[in-house]
């Protein structure tokens, strides 16, 4: 999955936070990465 899927599948409100915090393309991977290694 894609980081652009995994956070279009998110909440609107965790969407919204997400933008307003200026991860970096980085950052935003490594929550992906967090997030999808079960």
């Amino acid at each position: 999955m894609d980081i652009e899927t995994y956070l279009a599948l998110k909440s609107p409100v965790l969407q919204e936070v997400l933008v307003l915090s200026d991860l970096t393309d980085a950052e935003k991977h490594a929550i992906l990465a967090v997030n999808t290694s079960f």
